[in-house]
């Protein structure tokens, strides 16, 4: 059972994208044919929805390198700063700091009408439901068995990267309910979501091992005194809070699945260099920062990438319905 999971990090999101090109040129595969679960959040799960869309013949309408390009493109009119909005909005302090038509835009121009069913392979993105405060998945598999799970993947989407103070919240009924919800940035539920992915590999085909690859969108290592956090009040700790908590569940996450997967749990992730922290920095240096950081990433573990191309292809992996189409195998450089 092959599961990726894809973690948040707003316009950090490229960072596992070029990962992801790098495996599909290693493979010669697109990503969907891959893995047989895609688990993203946040960030995340708006790359994880736009692999799953089909193509023509059985294929991926966009390719790895395509989705990277999405944030390289669109970053910088969806994070668009007009002085009227700063303004109006009080620079984020009394309404979302980004207006969501851009982003709205982008997400159907990718995702089209495709719905929650017709993804390409297993798909979960997980938000989370303000009005009444519960965490929420949306499952491919779910969608596939019952209307009532089933969502436009342009909305899912839009859902999972709602992240509080940037945008509003995604008015979207939640699967199985019959009243629509608030719903808010799946990193509250899962930033680092490989743990749910794996939960959900080990149930949904319990006779077979579970391997993960976990992308990560790049640590933050800008640490903090003592001398300056002991005078913080509300206000200073906000931001700094917020990156803190993201970076312990992740490292949580991947401490639990190295106990319990060993060398089945494939983690990559980079401290980051050159790079702002702000997660709607789409300005271009920081997008070719964050570039040179990927390919950073790729360069220090290429051995690893290797061996993983092969280990994941479908030829190593028949399905157990045995419904996938292999093709005919490539060679990996």
């Amino acid at each position: 059972m092959r599961v990726l999971a894809i973690d948040g990090g707003g316009i950090r999101g490229m960072l596992p994208g070029v990962v992801l090109a790098e495996l599909e040129r290693l493979t010669g595969r697109p990503t969907h044919q891959l893995f047989d679960l895609i688990a993203g959040a946040s960030a995340g799960g708006l790359v994880a929805a736009a692999l799953c869309v089909p193509g023509e013949q059985d294929g991926a309408r966009w390719t790895a390198t395509e989705v990277t390009g999405l944030f390289e493109r669109e970053g910088a009119r969806i994070f668009q700063r007009s002085l009227r909005r700063s303004l109006r909005t009080r620079f984020g302090f009394s309404r979302p700091r980004y207006s969501d038509r851009v982003l709205n835009e982008v997400l159907t121009d990718y995702c089209g009408q495709v719905r929650m069913r017709e993804s390409t392979t297993g798909l979960m993105i997980c938000a989370y439901d303000v009005e009444r405060r519960i965490p929420v998945r949306f499952t491919s598999w779910a969608a596939k068995e019952s209307d009532a799970h089933d969502r436009a993947l342009w909305q899912v989407a839009r859902a999972t990267i709602a992240a509080p103070t940037y945008f509003a919240p995604m008015r979207l009924t939640p699967p199985g309910k019959h009243a629509p919800g608030s719903l808010i940035d799946g990193g509250i539920v899962a930033h680092n979501p490989a743990l749910l992915g794996a939960i959900e590999g080990a149930t949904m085909r319990p006779q077979e091992p579970v391997t993960i690859v976990s992308l990560g969108t790049g640590e933050l290592n800008k640490r903090l005194r003592w001398e300056d956090a002991s005078t913080w009040g509300s206000v200073r700790w906000a931001r700094p809070i917020i990156d803190m908590f993201f970076d312990a569940s992740s490292a949580i996450v991947q401490e639990q699945l190295t106990r319990m997967l060993g060398e089945r749990n494939h983690r990559f992730q980079i401290p980051l260099t050159g790079c702002t922290e702000a997660m709607d920095d789409a300005s271009p240096r920081n997008l070719a920062a964050l570039r040179r950081n990927a390919e950073l990433l790729i360069e220090q573990r290429h051995d690893e990438l290797v061996q993983l191309a092969e280990e994941l292809l479908p030829e190593r992996n028949p399905p157990v319905d045995g419904d996938r189409r292999a093709g005919d195998r490539r060679r990996i450089q």
